[in-house]
């Protein structure tokens, strides 16, 4: 730990004899309480309940050129503080008027916003920064990005394993298209284990809808989503079925109500529920603080599926904090 911190400040210290370069910080807390009651057959029920820290710091070159590193601390109320590691964050990115790109372990938020069928909402809690690079495109009707996300690396007893997706939208007025994709890649350790070799998995999701909430606060769309599954050497399992959102959102108050109906959903990173083949959810939404850096919400959610109704309660507090000053900061 004591050469990295050397080796940090060296890097530090060669960037400030530049004066053009802007030392910039970053301070983020995420504390989460999430509830959830569920029947045991379907979802496990349980309370999910901590704090994230994150620091970063490092220099803005100039207008496009980002390059940043610190960590993230997760600890989970009841658990033994020392159990639980650092994850690092070392990133460079670029941002110009029409390309996104990161390369490194950066945070996950703003960047993917993938429907909870596809990805689980945990993943927030547990896993806040993306392991690889990203890249996005905008233009005057929309964006689409790629991304690989590396989750495993292998070795002797750990296996291999990484998402790699792509997700955009585009728009037209209040006519738009969303599309979401994704694979899951899951190998097996080096030592050979003859029970597993390799897993194919992955999804995708594609929507149409109208985009009213500018004047009438609501928000509807409805589409396709599909999966497929396949542990070598056994031959493929796909599914497919109908999915629909409706958001309504009226000042600090929003209601979201989805659907999906048909085959059972098999994915790696997905929601369990969506399992059940027919899966209903309500989300009612308040926001207590909207301010620009700080944001406190609660959600009271209702899930109907298997001929059972449960439900979860979730209270979500965000703040982020940050900072710009010239490179001599260091002088």
């Amino acid at each position: 730990m004591k050469k990295i911190i050397i080796s940090l400040n060296i890097i530090l210290i060669s960037f400030s004899a530049n004066s053009q370069e802007k030392f910039e910080w970053n301070i983020k807390n995420f504390t989460f309480l999430d509830n959830r009651e569920y029947d045991r057959d379907f979802a496990k029920p349980q309370t999910i309940f901590g704090t994230r820290l994150d620091f970063t710091t490092g220099f803005r070159v100039d207008s496009v050129h980002l390059f940043q590193f610190g960590a993230d601390y997760l600890y989970e109320f009841g658990a033994r503080a020392n159990a639980i590691p650092l994850y690092p964050t070392i990133y460079y990115s670029f941002s110009n008027k029409h390309y996104d790109f990161s390369f490194g372990a950066f945070p996950r938020a703003n960047k993917l916003n993938y429907p909870r069928l596809l990805l689980n909402d945990t993943l927030q809690y547990y896993r806040p920064n993306i392991e690889g690079t990203y890249v996005n495109y905008k233009g005057k009707y929309g964006n689409q990005n790629l991304w690989i996300d590396w989750v495993g690396r292998q070795t002797d007893t750990n296996n291999e394993r990484f998402l790699a997706g792509t997700s955009g939208k585009l728009q037209d007025k209040s006519f738009f298209i969303e599309n979401y994709l994704y694979m899951y890649h899951h190998a097996a350790a080096e030592i050979p284990d003859t029970s597993f070799h390799l897993r194919d998995n992955g999804g995708g999701l594609f929507l149409v809808g109208l985009d009213f909430t500018k004047k009438l606060y609501f928000k509807i769309s409805f589409g396709t989503a599909f999966s497929y599954d396949r542990f070598r050497p056994n031959p493929y399992i796909f599914s497919k079925g109908f999915y629909g959102k409706f958001v309504l959102e009226y000042k600090r108050m929003s209601v979201l109500v989805s659907h999906y109906q048909g085959d059972a959903m098999s994915l790696g990173y997905g929601d369990v529920l969506y399992k059940t083949g027919k899966y209903t959810r309500l989300d009612l939404e308040y926001n207590f603080i909207t301010h620009k850096r700080i944001k406190l919400y609660i959600q009271f959610s209702e899930h109907f599926y298997g001929g059972e109704i449960n439900m979860n309660q979730k209270l979500i507090f965000n703040i982020n904090l940050n900072g710009t000053r010239n490179a001599k900061f260091f002088n």
